[in-house]
């Protein structure tokens, strides 16, 4: 889904911190509940805002 990992041996953390921040931008859930997630990632600051519990619990559960 567009996220591409770079095949470099050796990346800075902020470049991996990026690389997941970007592919987290790039994701659709098929759940309603948790389809915004992609408009609570900040791609300045690799953080997420504004997470609730509800969308927290089918994110992990989806990455597991």
């Amino acid at each position: 889904m567009g996220c591409k990992v770079e095949s470099q041996l050796y990346l800075t953390k902020k470049n991996t911190q990026l690389l997941v921040y970007q592919c987290l931008k790039s994701l659709c859930f098929s759940n309603e509940q948790a389809s915004n997630i992609s408009m609570l990632v900040n791609l300045e600051d690799c953080e997420l805002y504004g997470m609730k519990s509800h969308d927290y619990h089918l994110f992990m559960k989806t990455l597991i």
